[in-house]
């Protein structure tokens, strides 16, 4: 038991020192470098066009609060090179290196449902795999959503930065102006709807969550009582040996949320580098 608990921290440090060193940290450096040479490339658009600022002399009134047009017309912002290096580039590069992660998962499940098969038979277990399968339609509609509102989050993340850029750039003309109260207010007002979209992405993060953990609860329930209907009785061996096998089954399935979110996340920001990338060019 020693030499295999030994064993198997050996591997599970040869495994993080090769998918942290070999994987994640040359992803990265790859994809910072290219965002970053496209940056000095790139023509000069600014990404705040859109904003519908409006200068009055009310701070609670320096923003047009049409929050559809905004939010349409929040979709075409420019993308700022600094969230895509800090935030896009590490996303996709994360998940590069604990993708092998879905691995482990299938191979406990499989291993699990032969148990299962031998101990409650194969009637109870399709019943209970039956209750995750009427969860798909709307674990799949959540995921729909965590996207959008992920991206959504990701384009007012932008418009906070090319803000700030913009207001760093231009100091010496606001503090001659006198404008410091206007942009203190823009910059709030957006700040507050990124949080506001923040609150939304954590909202759809919690109840993906929900689903994945709801399921193997609803798996373990719905089989050792279909079992108990087939059989007329549910003994002691049977029940505490099926419920063990349920609780490693449900630690396999619950590594599997955080993979799915990481996936989509990675997803979103691999779009986002790509459509950057593809972006126009200065004329030479």
């Amino acid at each position: 038991l020693g030499i295999s608990v030994a064993f198997q921290c050996w591997i599970s440090t040869l495994d993080w020192y090769l998918v942290s060193m070999k994987l994640r940290i040359p992803i990265y450096e790859q994809l910072s470098t290219v965002v970053f040479g496209k940056s000095t490339r790139k023509k000069n658009v600014r990404g705040i066009s859109n904003l519908h600022i409006k200068s009055t002399e009310d701070p609670e009134e320096a923003y047009d609060g049409s929050s559809q047009s905004a939010e349409s017309d929040n979709t075409h912002s420019e993308q700022s090179p600094i969230n895509l290096m800090s935030i896009d580039s590490s996303r996709v590069a994360g998940f590069a290196s604990y993708a092998n992660g879905f691995l482990a998962p299938l191979v406990e499940m499989t291993v699990a449902v032969l148990f299962l098969v031998k101990i409650i038979g194969w009637i109870p277990l399709l019943s209970g795999f039956a209750v995750p399968l009427l969860l798909s339609p709307l674990n799949l509609y959540i995921s729909r959503k965590y996207m959008s509102a992920e991206e959504l989050l990701m384009t007012y993340r932008d418009q906070k930065m090319a803000t700030v850029t913009e207001a760093l750039q231009g100091m010496r003309q606001i503090k001659f102006s006198a404008l410091e109260e206007d942009w203190y207010a823009r910059i709030l007002q957006i700040r507050a709807r990124e949080l506001v979209q923040q609150w939304r992405v954590f909202i759809c993060d919690i109840c993906i969550l929900s689903i994945w953990e709801f399921g193997p609860l609803c798996l373990s329930a719905v089989s050792l009582g279909v079992h108990a209907l087939l059989n007329g009785s549910l003994t002691a061996s049977v029940a505490f040996t099926a419920i063990s096998v349920f609780g490693a089954l449900q630690t396999a399935l619950g590594m599997i949320p955080d993979l799915v979110t990481a996936l989509m996340d990675a997803l979103i920001s691999s779009g986002r580098i790509e459509e950057y990338l593809r972006s126009s060019e200065q004329e030479r």
